[in-house]
């Protein structure tokens, strides 16, 4: 039986950390918009990260750093950036909202992205008819 200690586990890249065996459901309306050939490669992995960041941990929110989509997309940082504005401000995917705090000194901010409810994937109650 093998164990795994707190050395090996910080050695390991974000993407092995979080890869196990599971899915993401999402709604008709955001493989349309993934498939529907209107985002750009870079907007669909930054789009399909957000989303693993936070209907991938069943939030609809939640706080990813700038820092955190490079490594999950290996995507640089500026157009990180231009594909987050693209698809909140373009396309409304989702909302962001940024808060500061410092430490030692350091002012940092932290955004966080909420999956807008229109784009979210809602399971039907039992016994509810699709449209």
């Amino acid at each position: 039986m093998e164990t795994k200690t707190m050395s090996s586990q910080s050695t390991k890249t974000l993407r092995e950390r979080l890869a196990v065996n599971g899915f993401v459901q999402v709604s008709y309306k955001l493989a349309d918009l993934i498939f529907g050939g209107d985002l750009s490669k870079n907007e669909i992995q930054v789009l399909m990260a957000v989303v693993r960041m936070t209907v991938g941990f069943q939030q609809s929110e939640n706080e990813v750093s700038t820092h955190t989509l490079e490594e999950l997309t290996g995507i640089d940082r500026r157009h990180i950036f231009r594909a987050l504005w693209t698809l909140e401000h373009t396309f409304k995917v989702f909302t962001r909202t940024q808060r500061a705090y410092r430490e030692n000194g350091v002012t940092h901010k932290v955004n966080s992205y909420r999956i807008r409810d229109e784009w979210l994937y809602h399971p039907r109650a039992k016994g509810e008819k699709a449209c």
